[in-house]
């Protein structure tokens, strides 16, 4: 029989993150590249979205049901309610990205996407050691 403590271990591996943080900033260079280019951005805004849509917001709802999973213990609930609300900030900046603001407002959006999803990464890890204390 698996616990919560089982299911929230068997969350995909941190790896993903830094793979995504990689993809975004791959992304996030092209629209830097376009704006000071002063050329049109709106492919590679696109393409920060996309990024966004594709990978980063998939990956954040699979985390989101381990993070409710992980809140049901004493020793993780306030790192998994950090977390939960970090994703809500990160979905709320993707959202940015899909507006017909200026390009330096998506430049802004992914830097603090970029940054945000830095912290979560740590802090995913921290909850990962904390997970991996607490199974039997």
């Amino acid at each position: 029989m698996r616990t919560a403590v089982d299911t929230a271990l068997t969350c995909t591996a941190d790896d993903d993150h830094d793979a995504l943080r990689l993809e975004l900033m791959g992304a996030g260079r092209e629209l830097l590249a376009a704006f000071e280019a002063g050329g049109d951005a709106t492919v590679a805004r696109e393409r920060v979205a996309e990024v966004c849509r594709t990978a980063l917001l998939p990956r954040l709802d699979e985390d989101e049901a381990c993070l409710v999973e992980a809140g049901q213990h004493p020793e993780t609930r306030l790192l998994a309610e950090a977390m939960r609300a970090q994703i809500r900030a990160l979905t709320a900046l993707t959202g940015e990205l899909g507006t017909s603001g200026e390009p330096w407002e998506a430049v802004a959006a992914t830097r603090a996407l970029y940054t945000m999803l830095a912290a979560y990464a740590h802090h995913h890890a921290l909850l990962s050691s904390a997970l991996d204390a607490l199974a039997p």
